[in-house]
């Protein structure tokens, strides 16, 4: 991730976060990692203040009898589908009929490009709705959108690509959002609760697990590169699989070996049709961890580009 040097003799410490105490491999020195800066987001901020307890939006392009359906944070400029938001929340405590807003602003203008108010009819123990939005009208960038179940508190805020990403692409390079990008790769890993056979942890090191050598050969993850999670669909046939790490997504499906970087990732549609569908890229896990691993990946989008600093 960040590169180090020890303080006493120079010499590079390889693999290790700037946060992490370690030993230097060369004079045997400790060294004491950096303290974390505990901050709080404008998301998290947002839900305190918030009647209803927003936790997460998912962002997915689908025709109108929901068959095609997508995960996605980006879409094509032009694209026909209807691009829908389901808005996840804690359980209502009441029926309630609350005017629900939805409001686009773009990240070049810096203006409102679309408010939208629309009832909606809350039952008690509800936990989502689903807002659709055409968005083929749209000039490329990025967008903001916040939402919010009733008229009186703070919007929820999310990030959309249309087309483009101008300012993401020169942001997302930076050292601070490479930093970023893999420790939220990292986090997503290691927060999930796995039982699908295929889905595979791995402790930064790719060669301390089973069949790890050829995982990395097949997959051509460089030296130097931490790996969080393998998907094992028929990579021990040199056929199929992927592995989440910190510089990016490596997959090879059929004979086609390729690297994501995270930007690049972040213009990639998920889907489970027919197994997992990374865009066009195809792969069959026949033992169940298909929408476990789609849902991984659409997540560890979603977080990006929410976490990443536009500054």
């Amino acid at each position: 991730m960040s590169e180090r040097v020890c303080p006493h003799c120079g010499a590079p410490l390889e693999g290790v976060s700037i946060y992490d105490d370690t030993i230097c491999d060369y004079c045997g020195s400790e060294v004491k990692g950096e303290k974390r800066e505990e901050t709080q987001t404008q998301t998290q901020r947002v839900r305190e203040k918030s009647k209803y307890r927003i936790n997460w939006v998912d962002t997915y392009v689908t025709d109108s009898n929901y068959t095609n359906r997508q995960r996605c944070v980006a879409i094509p400029k032009g694209e026909k589908r209807a691009l829908k938001f389901k808005v996840y929340f804690d359980a209502v405590k009441e029926d309630a009929v609350e005017k629900t807003r939805f409001t686009l602003g773009s990240y070049q203008t810096r203006k409102i490009v679309s408010r939208d108010t629309i009832k909606i009819n809350l039952k008690k123990g509800d936990t989502s709705i689903t807002y659709q939005k055409p968005m083929g009208s749209f000039e490329e960038g990025e967008y903001m959108l916040g939402l919010t179940l009733d008229e009186s508190t703070d919007l929820f805020f999310i990030n959309i690509i249309v087309g483009s990403a101008p300012i993401i692409k020169e942001k997302i390079n930076t050292a601070v959002n490479r930093q970023i990008c893999a420790q939220t790769a990292l986090n997503m890993c290691r927060t999930r609760k796995l039982s699908a056979t295929g889905m595979i942890p791995v402790q930064s090191n790719i060669l301390s697990i089973p069949y790890g050598a050829k995982y990395k050969e097949l997959l051509g993850i460089p030296e130097g590169v931490e790996t969080y999670m393998i998907f094992e669909t028929s990579l021990r046939k040199a056929k199929k699989g992927l592995a989440i790490c910190s510089d990016g997504i490596y997959l090879k499906a059929d004979s086609q070996r390729v690297h994501l970087s995270w930007y690049d990732f972040l213009f990639m549609q998920i889907s489970t049709e027919d197994g997992l569908r990374i865009s066009k890229h195809w792969f069959v896990n026949w033992s169940g961890g298909t929408e476990l691993m789609a849902e991984l990946l659409s997540d560890i989008q979603r977080r990006i580009i929410e976490d990443i600093s536009y500054k």
